[in-house]
């Protein structure tokens, strides 16, 4: 197992381990933070979340007094988190494929379920360590990942461009497996593992639910993929036409089709990584690369519906949606989920009036105290949904279950 790069998301590398309990090379960097200032850049996609961490190069003096002053708050807070700094490293697959992780694991001997963060397709991995924190103070240990084609993981490979190119094409099925990989690595025997997706990797979900067997108890998919295209569908049906008079051409078509919807796809990631300005990338990952990898991904998930996916699953899958979200998506995603009602009265739907696509950029608290009441079982069983109140901090139960009862919820929560 290599250590992270120097670079690595802005985290400073103090010290490393060798071998971690005999069971799990993970080298650590704790993350010293001074303050969070939480800049909301609201986009038509996403609100990001920039935090400020402390590093760079300061005087022994000063980092020793320094070092004092965080020791104290973290014994002051002790009563209420027991985690220790979050750490970061890579897990390598039996392929050799490299997942970047972060974790917030606890030192107290007591059993805390784990949660398995899966990062999205365009959303920078140290946007979770808030979330990691929150969900900690509530008795929950985590780790956060990004599959092996994320720009955090290929930064642990020099000249992985040409590596990407030479791959096999990437499934559901195989990062399904990444998932298990993580799971593995970090479950403790006995241990309750909950996997807790955003956006894209939310289409990958309900493969890791039926392969998982008896490593992971439960999912839960905060804004889940529904169908390509579903945030812009009048583009989506657009490309469609094209791909449908293409495809009538029995020699060239399937070839056309090809290379149109790989050029359609590689725009689309430029664009996107474009869009979140500098820093977004790790320092040696360039933007060749990380586009490779990431339009890797939206490949892979080329054909996917959730409505599809989710039935038959041996195991919940909840959802955590926002009303801000775009209007065809949320309609997919609230389909699917009366959908896989109607073959699991205890599967779980959060509603966040006003949250955007990434609930927790803005609704950090909302985010996880659902989360919370999910891995400990606290919601009444029979229920199916539940929102959010701002004014009571807290979550209230409503009978609505079928899509078109979901529909007339949110239309009401917009009003």
């Amino acid at each position: 197992m290599r250590p992270p790069p120097a670079q690595t998301n802005r985290v400073s590398t103090l010290f490393s381990l060798d071998d971690i309990a005999k069971r799990n090379l993970l080298v650590c960097t704790p993350v010293f933070r001074f303050a969070n200032f939480r800049i909301w850049k609201k986009t038509q996609r996403l609100t990001l979340l920039s935090t400020f961490q402390f590093s760079g190069v300061i005087t022994s003096f000063m980092k020793n007094l320094i070092l004092s002053f965080v020791l104290m708050l973290s014994v002051s807070l002790s009563s209420v988190n027991a985690s220790a700094e979050i750490q970061n490293g890579f897990v390598t697959t039996a392929d050799g494929r490299d997942i970047y992780v972060e974790t917030n694991l606890s030192s107290t001997t007591s059993q805390r379920p784990l949660m398995i963060f899966v990062n999205g397709l365009v959303w920078k991995q140290e946007g979770y360590r808030q979330l990691m924190e929150s969900v900690s103070s509530l008795g929950i240990d985590s780790v956060s990942m990004s599959f092996s084609l994320h720009p955090e993981s290929l930064q642990n490979k020099n000249g992985f461009h040409q590596k990407v190119a030479a791959m096999k094409e990437t499934s559901l099925d195989d990062l399904a497996n990444e998932i298990l990989t993580v799971v593995r690595k970090f479950r403790k025997p006995n241990q309750k593992v909950i996997v807790t997706t955003l956006s894209y990797s939310g289409g990958v979900l309900p493969s890791v639910l039926k392969k998982s067997a008896d490593l992971v108890d439960e999912g839960i998919a905060i804004s889940p993929l529904g169908v390509p295209g579903e945030s812009d569908p009048a583009s989506a049906a657009a490309g469609q036409t094209v791909e449908l008079m293409l495809g009538l051409n029995p020699f060239a078509g399937p070839f056309l089709v090809g290379s149109l919807r790989q050029a359609y796809t590689e725009n689309y990631i430029t664009a996107a990584l474009r869009s979140r300005g500098p820093g977004f990338l790790p320092a040696n990952v360039s933007l060749e690369t990380a586009r490779s990898g990431l339009v890797r991904l939206v490949l892979a998930a080329d054909n996917f519906d959730l409505r599809k996916a989710v039935k038959n699953l041996p195991k919940n899958l909840h959802m955590i949606l926002g009303t801000g979200e775009s209007e065809q998506r949320l309609s997919n995603q609230l389909e699917a989920f009366s959908i896989q009602r109607q073959q699991s009265n205890t599967a779980k739907l959060a509603l966040i009036p006003d949250a955007p696509h990434v609930t927790f950029a803005e609704s950090s608290k909302a985010t996880a105290q659902m989360l919370s009441l999910l891995t400990f079982a606290k919601l009444p069983t029979t229920t199916a949904t539940f929102v959010y109140s701002e004014r009571t901090e807290s979550f209230a139960s409503d009978d609505s279950e079928s899509h078109a009862e979901l529909l007339q919820l949110v239309k009401k929560l917009k009003q």
